[in-house]
């Protein structure tokens, strides 16, 4: 469950609770040097890939309720929902999971 590049220092246990995943990241980030082009409290509106196959996202603070909303592009763009403390599921769902007959599970409810 680490990185590649960054493994799990080897005393830590097989399965992390989500504190030592959280500590894992910060140590993740600060080793190459990742903090610096991390934005924080930012809600995401809206993303969308453009012709040269970058992404347009459209964010806004959540720290100033009179915040504008902001444009802004990258290379690349990662969905992290938050599931490591409780399930969570994309809104509006996918397209085409409104005709999948089978059943639709979160990993945070896999055990065993």
């Amino acid at each position: 469950m680490c990185f590649s590049d960054f493994p799990i220092p080897a005393t830590w246990p097989t399965y992390l609770p989500n504190q030592l995943i959280a500590h894992y990241f910060d140590l993740y980030a600060a080793n190459f040097d990742l903090t610096r082009h991390i934005r924080l409290r930012r809600r995401v509106l809206r993303c969308s890939q453009l012709g040269d196959k970058r992404w347009l996202v459209r964010n806004v603070s959540t720290q100033n309720p009179d915040a504008q909303p902001e444009d802004e592009v990258f290379d690349y763009l990662m969905v992290c929902s938050g599931h490591h403390t409780k399930p969570r599921w994309p809104k509006p769902a996918f397209e085409g999971t409104d005709v999948f007959q089978g059943e639709q599970r979160h990993s945070h409810f896999y055990r065993v």
